[in-house]
């Protein structure tokens, strides 16, 4: 099941972050751009925020290839499992509607519930490809059009033109064609060396407990915040009570490092043996185990429904439903 992969949730969520962030400073440069002239400058910047979102999707590619693949805590699919290798379409695709209406709402509640359009339109493109993306044909949909220097940006080098019966997930494209560093690729699994900057963040991001990442300066969304600053809906009590007083937290920006070129003679012939050095806590596996569980009885109850439009007002209604005080309270029960 797709919820068994503890940190594509995390990732998905630091993209459409990055996402957004980019999203409100192209528009910023629409409205500089009308009323003066494009420096050269601009283009090493563009270059430089291209780069730092075709590395977020590397790293949500590779969770979304082991994901495919049955590896680390996702199941196979059932033509891995046994001898039987005969596709099932029908199921194939309610399983592939559940993840994206997951996915989007998922994120969407990370990001403090704002810019749901773009955000499915953004999961939609990443997924399933520009020819495939549903949501584009929505009326909402055509405010967010894009110009061609803005998709040099958004969309990056890496995917590149197929024809439409050949067109791959423009994730799968930019783990095999993008040029990303092996050190990044690895962050969470393996200790690489050298260690910089931008691998420690990520790194960070990707595989450190949640209740560290505040003190650690990367916050995304809820994620880092801690629990007692929402209610069980994971609303700001800030908005939702009027006895709440508390200051607010000083959230730090979502912000990557810059690159460091590193020299052959500094980087190791061979992989390391060294794990990553961080590691889940035993409260996070209990709450993940308990959330995997409620998320496998929806998604049954879900996939008997034949409309994709269907599925997505079940999945809809269920997410209010699966808070972090409810998978707290049914971990302490276990």
């Amino acid at each position: 099941m797709y919820i068994l992969h503890r940190n594509i949730n995390k990732f998905e969520t630091q993209l459409c972050k990055k996402f957004l962030q980019i999203w409100e400073y192209m528009l910023e440069r629409r409205v500089e751009e009308s009323r003066k002239l494009r420096q050269p400058v601009v283009i090493e910047l563009e270059n430089i925020i291209r780069d730092d979102l075709g590395d977020l999707r590397s790293m949500l590619a590779r969770e979304y290839l082991s994901l495919i693949g049955g590896l680390e805590d996702a199941a196979k699919f059932h033509h891995m499992s046994s001898r039987n290798s005969d596709s099932l379409s029908d199921k194939d695709r309610r399983l592939f509607e559940m993840l994206m209406c997951m996915s989007s709402r998922v994120v969407w509640i990370a990001l403090q519930r704002k810019h749901l359009t773009l955000i499915e339109l953004e999961m939609g493109r990443v997924f399933r490809s520009d020819f495939f993306n549903i949501i584009v044909h929505r009326r909402q949909v055509a405010s967010f059009k894009r110009s061609a220097a803005e998709d040099r940006v958004m969309i990056g080098p890496s995917n590149r033109y197929e024809r439409k019966l050949l067109q791959r997930s423009p994730l799968v494209k930019e783990l095999m064609l993008g040029e990303h560093c092996h050190r990044m690729l690895g962050a969470g699994f393996k200790h690489f060396q050298p260690l910089d900057a931008r691998i420690n963040y990520l790194e960070a991001a990707y595989a450190a407990p949640e209740e560290l990442l505040l003190g650690m300066g990367v916050t995304v969304g809820v994620l880092g915040i801690p629990r007692d600053e929402y209610d069980p809906v994971l609303m700001t009590r800030e908005r939702t009570s009027k006895t709440f007083n508390k200051p607010p937290i000083e959230v730090p920006p979502f912000k990557i490092p810059p690159r460091v070129r590193h020299g052959d003679d500094d980087i190791p012939k061979t992989f390391p043996v060294e794990p990553c050095k961080y590691k889940e806590t035993e409260q996070t596996r209990l709450a993940r185990i308990t959330q995997c569980k409620m998320w496998r009885k929806h998604v049954k109850k879900a996939l008997e429904v034949a409309n994709p439009d269907e599925i997505r007002r079940a999945v809809s209604g269920k997410l209010a439903h699966v808070t972090s005080s409810v998978i707290s309270s049914a971990a302490k029960e276990e």
